[in-house]
C-alpha cells in the first residue's frame, strides 16, 4: 500500500495490546469492561481467549502515520 500523503511504500505491521482495541470519539469516555464497548465506540479488535489483541496497520516512515483497514482482520 502506498501512503496517501506522500506516495511512499507503507510497511505492514500491527499494534498489540492486552485488551480491546477501540476507537473512541474525542471527549467521550473509553469503556472499562472487556468486549463491551460503549454505543459510540467502534471496536476494531476484541480481546481473545488469551487476553491478547493485534490490529494490522500500515505505517509510513516518512510521514509517521498509521492507516487501519477496519475490514482487514488478517495478521
Amino acid at each position: 500500500m502506498n501512503c496517501p500523503f506522500c506516495g511512499e511504500d507503507m510497511k505492514i505491521g500491527y499494534i498489540a495490546d492486552s485488551g480491546d482495541i477501540t476507537w473512541t470519539p474525542k471527549g467521550k469516555k473509553q469503556h472499562s469492561i472487556i468486549n463491551l464497548p460503549k454505543s459510540y465506540e467502534v471496536c476494531l479488535v476484541k480481546t481473545n481467549y488469551f487476553g491478547k489483541t493485534k490490529l494490522k496497520t500500515y505505517r509510513c516512515s516518512q510521514c509517521k502515520i498509521l492507516l487501519i483497514d477496519e475490514n482487514d482482520k488478517s495478521i
